[in-house]
């Protein structure tokens, strides 16, 4: 469907197509109003198409993208379309014209929804047999020490005195099986998309508090919280702050069986010019190796048995979720420590706009594998980037050289260190960045032995993208280089 418009919004001219969106016997609204014709499918989709539609164009603003427009066609059935606004040359003489052209993409959306669908079928499928199984287990456990408990209130006198560290022993261990089973299911509904949202304004502190005695009861752990500084009530939703303090104080109890405490400070700090809560947790347990390391954030990933290696993962998208950051660092033999940064809401500016993703993103990709050029794409169109695909290093300095010249350049890099590219991308990326100094650039590499991260770091690489990898590796990785350099 394509429309010209004026300043204003009226139409100039179109196309017959655009008759797909116009009431039955409505053909030609030249000279009317478009927004008054089409028919949005709900009153969100009616705000966003408003806004969308808003004219004239911001100065510098040479192109508008939405891909993902909601309208009532014809047959009163639900459209989606791919939306491009851009400025046109008009005949002489007639002023600033604007194209608008809207792509039907309603089948393709549909098929990415049903692969989405299923997709997230499989990935629980497995995970609730494991939990399945490992809930008889932990059932077995906690009926046993309730029995054996039960068993010994049936005494009297000195004997059931005798016997209350034994008491007191067998209800930690059945109250420690029911929060690690309540924890698996937590992971389980974040996964699937359930659980309740509980927005309000609470004590960080009272929160860390709490999930921190439930996460040390019935282990041989301490736990210790300092709050340095006075901090104002955060606004957030309690019930998944509760749920990301669990997963990160529950993995630090498991980081060791010797004992030690855990250490959790809260700390009132600027961030990227905003007030924000620093929370640092930190174990004396075995610590992680380089490659545990890099692996840590990706679900499913565990160096434990009875684990389901979602903890850290959804710990981080909660953060994230907040406009916040998770951070690790850990060192083998000396323990790990976990950095979380949740930015205090300001004004009535909504939690999930702070970190994202900018519309019309371009992106050079340097990857020699057609097949992986085709998953690259895919992706990133489920964002609403399109990529530009290169295959060697000095194809990927020549484009980028020449969009540096243009009025098009490119915002952003990833760069496959592969063995059969020379010169490396790590020579790529410095000549690259003679051109554009603050070029966030990601480093990606199915090798099996990659570098470290802070070898990364100091090669001017913001974040580490690992193959394989799935949408939300490929979304971290984009966040984090893009707001790293401001973090750092």
């Amino acid at each position: 469907i394509v429309i010209y418009l004026d300043a204003e919004g009226v139409v100039i001219r179109h196309n017959h197509n655009l008759s797909e969106l116009l009431a039955v016997g409505v053909e030609n609204i030249a000279g009317e109003l478009l927004i008054d014709y089409l028919h949005p499918w709900s009153d969100a989709d009616a705000r966003e198409l408003r806004s969308f539609l808003s004219l004239p164009l911001a100065e510098g603003e040479d192109i508008r993208m939405e891909y993902a427009v909601s309208l009532k066609t014809s047959w009163s059935s639900r459209g989606i379309f791919r939306a491009e606004l851009q400025s046109a040359e008009g005949p002489e003489g007639s002023g600033s014209e604007y194209l608008l052209i809207l792509e039907d993409v309603t089948n393709l959306r549909q098929m990415e929804e049903e692969y989405r669908r299923v997709q997230r079928i499989q990935s629980l499928l497995p995970l609730v047999r494991g939990f399945g199984a490992d809930f008889r287990d932990r059932l077995t456990v906690i009926f046993g020490n309730l029995d054996y408990v039960l068993e010994l209130m049936k005494r009297d006198g000195p004997d059931l005195e005798s016997q209350t560290g034994a008491i007191r022993d067998s209800l930690g261990s059945a109250i420690k099986h029911l929060e690690r089973s309540n924890g698996r299911l937590d992971n389980i509904l974040w996964l699937a998309g359930g659980g309740r949202r509980s927005m309000g304004e609470f004590s960080l502190a009272d929160a860390v508090r709490e999930v921190g005695d439930q996460a040390i009861l019935g282990s041989n752990k301490t736990l210790d919280v300092i709050v340095e500084n006075d901090i104002p009530p955060y606004r957030g939703d309690y019930e998944k702050i509760l749920q990301m303090f669990q997963n990160i104080l529950v993995n630090a109890v498991q980081a060791g069986p010797d004992p030690y405490p855990v250490t959790v400070s809260l700390e009132l700090v600027n961030r990227n010019g905003r007030d924000a809560v620093l929370i640092s947790v930190s174990d004396h347990g075995e610590g992680m190796s380089l490659d545990v390391l890099s692996r840590a954030e990706q679900p499913f990933f565990t160096t434990r048995d009875n684990a389901d290696g979602l903890g850290l993962f959804i710990a981080k998208n909660i953060a994230l979720e907040h406009a916040g950051s998770l951070e690790l660092e850990s060192t083998s033999g000396r323990g790990s420590k976990i950095h979380v940064f949740l930015p205090l809401a300001s004004g009535d500016v909504p939690m999930d706009t702070v970190r994202k993703i900018p519309e019309g993103l371009k992106l050079m990709i340097l990857d020699d594998n057609p097949d992986v050029q085709e998953i690259w794409e895919r992706l990133l169109y489920q964002m609403g980037i399109h990529g530009s695909f290169v295959h060697s290093s000095a194809q990927a300095f020549e484009q980028f050289e020449k969009a540096s010249d243009s009025d098009y350049p490119f915002h952003m890099v990833i760069l496959e260190d592969s063995e059969s590219d020379s010169p490396d991308v790590f020579s790529l990326l410095g000549r690259l960045r003679a051109i554009h100094p603050d070029l966030p650039a990601v480093y990606t590499s199915s090798r099996s032995v990659s570098p470290g991260i802070d070898e990364l770091k100091e090669k001017g690489f913001s974040a580490y993208l690992r193959k394989p990898f799935r949408l939300f590796d490929l979304q971290n990785a984009l966040l984090k280089a893009l707001y790293q350099e401001r973090q750092d």
